[in-house]
């Protein structure tokens, strides 16, 4: 079966604490308890906004941080925001606007008009107030924070007490838009470019299907296992992020025409999935020599949450490479694939994927069932099905003569 390389380039401004989006497509999920304590994260800066949103009453949009989050039950969702020099003060400029409702964070991206436009603010104030007033039941919302003085601090936003919760459930593993077992992903799931999908009815001398699980997924909640590898990026442009399998290399980041790029000067996540937890992964990070600052380098993995065994560690910019080993069993997330058609199963694997065989499973309908348990505290097992009927290509219909 083909391996998919599904290692994804994100760039984020910051790797600790909480990590935040700098354009729509890499929103974080955001979920919060009313009146709870407000999560806080470091701010952005040196970066600026992408091009395409209605801003609003955003004149200027530097330092972006996007979220989005989930309604619960209709109400009205109030947030607190603040930015201060240190976590818990107020003491720089915060901006904001929001958009909604939506029914898919993904699709939301390309909707982010002034007709869909719920607050806005570009006061001077380092506090603020989101009000989301009406907001329907089961609907999304986008929000930007941004950073006006370009000043390092901490950004806090909390959910009152008189709101209803948002849905914790988009912190874990799901997917948001499509069939969660597909026959390809998706090759741009960032832009939610739609997966392949598997085939409704093939005929019982079709040959094997592939199936994957989607990647069409929140970002760090893959419904397959895998890690978020995170660095600030020197301005070094030999750079190169590897990822290698019992050996043998599956994907990479870096200057190379076979690799996906990286972006000097910039705090990079990596999202690397579709990985198998029983074999023995590594990661090389390699550079050519130069004057350029070590980067404190972290891998975590995706389902359980903790940095794998040596991590964080420094990416050290001596000309010579390192290789962090990840041993079997270290990385968390039990991928598993049923049926009702027994031995029509082949090929499955710990990772994401499997194959079915219309010639074992016989004619007719069969049921295909993908679960993930992330064992990841507070999230229950994801568990998706499809139906595919077998037909037999050489029946034919007899008239007996009269």
């Amino acid at each position: 079966m083909l391996r998919v390389i599904a290692a994804f380039l994100l760039l984020f401004s910051t790797v600790n604490m909480f990590s935040q989006g700098l354009n729509c497509n890499t929103a974080t999920p955001y979920c919060d308890a009313p009146g709870g304590v407000p999560v806080s994260f470091p701010n952005n800066t040196n970066n600026s906004s992408e091009a395409g949103p209605n801003y609003g009453c955003l004149t200027t949009q530097p330092n972006p941080a996007w979220f989005y989050f989930k309604t619960t039950t209709a109400g009205n969702y109030i947030f607190d925001l603040g930015q201060g020099g240190t976590c818990g003060t107020t003491t720089l400029d915060v901006d904001f606007i929001c958009w909604g409702p939506f029914t898919n964070p993904l699709t939301a991206c390309n909707n982010l008009t002034a007709g869909n436009t719920v607050d806005c603010s570009y006061s001077s104030s380092a506090t603020e107030v989101i009000d989301v007033v009406g907001a329907p039941a089961g609907q999304y919302y986008i929000v930007l924070i941004t950073n006006f003085s370009n000043s390092a601090g901490c950004v806090s936003f909390g959910l009152q007490g008189s709101s209803p919760p948002t849905d914790c459930s988009i912190t874990c593993a799901s997917v948001l838009s499509g069939p969660g077992i597909v026959s390809y992903p998706s090759t741009s799931p960032l832009a939610g470019t739609p997966a392949t999908p598997m085939p409704a009815s093939v005929t019982c001398n079709s040959g094997l299907q592939n199936m994957y699980a989607t990647n069409l997924s929140p970002f760090g909640n893959p419904i397959t296992p895998g890690v978020m590898i995170t660095f600030p990026n020197n301005t070094n442009a030999s750079n190169n992020v590897t990822w290698l399998e019992a050996g043998t290399p599956i994907g990479c980041f870096g200057p190379s025409a076979s690799c996906q790029p990286l972006t000097p000067g910039y705090n990079e996540q990596l999202q690397f999935s579709y990985m198998s937890p029983s074999a023995v992964n590594q990661f090389s990070f390699c550079e050519t020599n130069s004057t350029q600052p070590n980067m404190t380098t972290n891998i975590k993995d995706l389902a359980g949450g903790a940095n794998i065994p040596g991590a964080p560690f420094s990416w050290n910019d001596d000309g010579a490479c390192q290789t962090i080993n990840i041993p079997a069993g270290t990385i968390k997330g039990i991928s598993t694939w049923t049926s009702t058609c027994g031995a029509c199963l082949t090929g499955v694997t710990d990772w994401g994927a499997a194959q079915f065989n219309p010639a074992a499973a016989g004619i007719g309908t069969h049921t295909i069932t993908y679960s993930f348990n992330s064992q990841q505290a507070g999230c229950t097992t994801y568990t998706t099905s499809i139906t595919i009927t077998v037909t037999n290509p050489y029946n034919a219909a007899f008239v007996t003569p009269g």
